[in-house]
C-alpha cells in the first residue's frame, strides 16, 4: 500500500505511509499482548492433546521479563493413555522450564528431578511448581509439597516460546497425550498456602484470577493457535457442575429435613410452653385463692379471739372484781387475772397503773365500761 501511494500523488503518499504505520503498530501491540481471552468460561474449558508429534500448542507469551527472576506453573493435569516415554505437559524454550507428567521432568534451568511422584494415567491432579532464583524451587501435588531444591541463581531468559503438549523439537518421547486444565503461570513464587487454596477450590472454579498477581492466565492459552488433534471440552466441568449440583441439592434437602424436624420440636415445646403456662396461671389462681381464705381464716380468727376475750371480761369486770383486786397489794396475789387484763388492754398492768387508775377512778368505781 505505502509503494503504490508512493507513485501517486504526494497527499496519496502521505495518507499511505499513515495507514501503513497505524497497521504496523496495531501489529506491534498485538505482538506484545500476544493473548487474547478466548473463551467466555475458561475456568471449565479442558485442553485435550492427541498422541502423535504433531498434537501440540506453541506461542510467544507476553511480558516474559517478569518471570526471569521468580514463577509459578500451576494447573490440573491428567496423563493420557498412550503418551510418549516422557510425557512433557510443557516446556518454555530456551528458559529452560519443563513439566513432565510422569515426573522425570519438572524443573526451572534443568536444576530439580522428580520420579515416579505422579497419580497413574487417567486421574486428574493439581500441579504446582514454585521457583525463585537464588532460593527455593518446589513442587506440589494436589496442595501437598513432593520436593524442593535450591535453585539456580541464574535467570529465566525471556525470548523463548512455551510448547505445550511435548517438547520444543517435538521427539516422539516426549508427546503428552492426556488432558490439561487452567495451566496459570504467576510472575511471583506462590507460598505453600496460596498454592493450597487454589489446589483445595476444584477444577472448575476461577480462584486463580481472584490472585492480584501479575500471570499468563488459561484464557490466553486456549486463544492460541492449536495444531493437530489438540480440542477444547467443556464435558468435564458439566460433570462436575452437575455433581456439584446434585450435591448441593443434597445438602439443601437434608437442611430442609432438619429444618422440619426442628420446626417441630420448636412447636412440641411451644406446646410445652403453654401448656405449663396454664398450670401455672391456674396454680397462681389457686394461690391467690389460698391467700384470700387464710386472711379471711385470720380476721374470723382474730374476731373470735375478741369476742372470747370479751365474754371472760363480761364475766370478771364486775363492781365486786374492783373492790377485791384493783388494789395495789393484791396484785401480786392476782397477777394471771391482770395478765388477762393486759393481754386484753394491750398496756402493761403495773402496780402504776393500777395506782394511777385509782387517783382517776377511785377505789369503789363500779362503770365497767369505763374501763
Amino acid at each position: 500500500s505505502l509503494v503504490i501511494s508512493r507513485q501517486s500523488s504526494g497527499i496519496n503518499a502521505e495518507y499511505g505511509e499513515s495507514r501503513t504505520m497505524f497497521s504496523y503498530l496495531i501489529l506491534c501491540l498485538l505482538a506484545l499482548s500476544s493473548c487474547v481471552d478466548g473463551s467466555n468460561e475458561p475456568q471449565f474449558t479442558v485442553l485435550r492433546f492427541g498422541s502423535s508429534t504433531g498434537d501440540y500448542i506453541e506461542f510467544a507469551p507476553r511480558n516474559m521479563a517478569s518471570f526471569r527472576r521468580a514463577l509459578t506453573v500451576t494447573g490440573w493435569i491428567k496423563r493420557g493413555t498412550n503418551p510418549g516415554r516422557y510425557p512433557m505437559v510443557m516446556q518454555y524454550y530456551p528458559g529452560i522450564v519443563s513439566i513432565g507428567s510422569n515426573g522425570h521432568y519438572n524443573y526451572v534451568n534443568k536444576h530439580l528431578y522428580l520420579t515416579g511422584m505422579f497419580p497413574n494415567v487417567g486421574i486428574w491432579f493439581h500441579y504446582a511448581m514454585t521457583w525463585q532464583a537464588g532460593g527455593q524451587q518446589r513442587v506440589y501435588i494436589d496442595g501437598k509439597e513432593i520436593g524442593n531444591t535450591t535453585a539456580s541463581t541464574s535467570e529465566l531468559k525471556t525470548d523463548g516460546k512455551i510448547y505445550l503438549g511435548g517438547n520444543h523439537i517435538h521427539e516422539s518421547n516426549y508427546v503428552f497425550g492426556g488432558e490439561l486444565h487452567k495451566l496459570t503461570m504467576f510472575a511471583e513464587e506462590l507460598s505453600a498456602e496460596q498454592v493450597k487454596i487454589v489446589a483445595e477450590a476444584g477444577m472448575c472454579t476461577a480462584v486463580e484470577d481472584s490472585l492480584t498477581i501479575e500471570k499468563l492466565e488459561w484464557g490466553c492459552i486456549l486463544s492460541q493457535p492449536k495444531t493437530g488433534n489438540v480440542v477444547e471440552s467443556t464435558d468435564l466441568c458439566f460433570d462436575w457442575l452437575k455433581e456439584k449440583v446434585e450435591e448441593t441439592s443434597e445438602k439443601l434437602n437434608n437442611k430442609t429435613v432438619w429444618l422440619t424436624d426442628t420446626q417441630k420440636k420448636l412447636n412440641d415445646t411451644q406446646a410445652r410452653f403453654t401448656d405449663t403456662q396454664k398450670k401455672l396461671n391456674v396454680t397462681s389462681q389457686r394461690l391467690v385463692d389460698a391467700e384470700k381464705e387464710i386472711k379471711e381464716k385470720d380476721a374470723q380468727l382474730e374476731e373470735a379471739r375478741t369476742l372470747s376475750k370479751i365474754s371472760k371480761w363480761d364475766v370478771l369486770l364486775t363492781p365486786a372484781f374492783y373492790n377485791k383486786r384493783l388494789t395495789k397489794d393484791s396484785y401480786n396475789s392476782h397477777i394471771q387475772d391482770w395478765a388477762m387484763l393486759e393481754d386484753f388492754m394491750g398496756a402493761n398492768v403495773t402496780p402504776e397503773f393500777i395506782d394511777n387508775f385509782k387517783d382517776v377512778h377511785g377505789n369503789d368505781h363500779e362503770d365497767t365500761e369505763s374501763l
